[in-house]
């Protein structure tokens, strides 16, 4: 059964597990969260999909009650690519402009990207475990064009742009290939711009179907919190 493990940065530069209702006093710098099964360990040892929350989001979650939600999404993912599933990476293409980049596990929401007419999609390389981390704005997926291809491929996925920099450095620097660094939905984006938006999350809301959240990108709006209002990834 798929179980996600905390591991938590403090402000003081020290490491340790997390455990629900716990609050650091010291404050959070980072959150990894991993799910992990294992009855599956041998297939998957570090894990089958992980989500690099900044601290102040991560803290901003807790105090939501959002945690128990983002825990369902990311086993539920894994669930997928258990069952033999890939992820796919979607965008659309308008006028020659690539745009609206989601992550997508589940099968039957791959199908229905798949029936419209403006998507296209690339399957996610298995570089274990498949990231979802992320801000509100979505995480960060590295793109490529070898020379003499016609079609986009997926390199990797990141939790933040200045993660997706170094990568796409790196590559570059070993290949000749043109590059794109594209924001992109991930299933957990949902629950972060909520969040953002300072909606806090009630026990019942963690019991709901998942699905509920896994595709923060099919309305092609852009999520991000209202400038007008305190911040609630603050006082972390």
């Amino acid at each position: 059964m798929p179980k996600i493990n905390t591991t938590l940065t403090l402000n003081n530069g020290s490491v340790s597990s997390y455990k629900t209702g716990e609050r650091p006093s010291l404050g959070v710098r980072d959150a990894i969260m991993v799910c992990m099964d294992r009855s599956r360990a041998v297939e998957f040892p570090f894990g089958v999909v992980r989500a690099d929350l900044e601290g102040a989001v991560w803290s901003a979650c807790e105090r939501a009650n959002a945690l128990p939600s983002i825990d369902a999404i990311l086993s539920a993912a894994a669930s997928d690519v258990m069952a033999g599933h890939k992820p796919l990476v979607f965008i659309d293409v308008n006028a020659g402009a690539i745009e609206n980049a989601r992550l997508v596990f589940s099968p039957s929401e791959q199908a229905a990207e798949m029936s419209k007419a403006e998507a296209r999609h690339m399957e996610v390389p298995p570089l274990l475990p498949y990231q979802l981390g992320a801000q509100t704005d979505g995480a960060r997926v590295l793109l490529f064009k070898a020379e003499g291809e016609k079609g986009l491929r997926v390199h990797s996925i990141h939790p933040t742009h200045a993660d997706a920099v170094l990568a796409e450095c790196q590559f570059k620097d070993e290949h000749e290939v043109a590059t794109a660094i594209l924001p992109m939905q991930t299933p957990i984006s949902r629950v972060l711009a909520d969040v953002a938006a300072g909606k806090t999350f009630a026990p019942v809301d963690a019991k709901r179907d998942v699905t509920t959240f896994s595709q923060p990108g099919l309305s092609g709006s852009p999520i991000r919190p209202s400038l007008a209002s305190p911040s609630p990834f603050t006082e972390a």
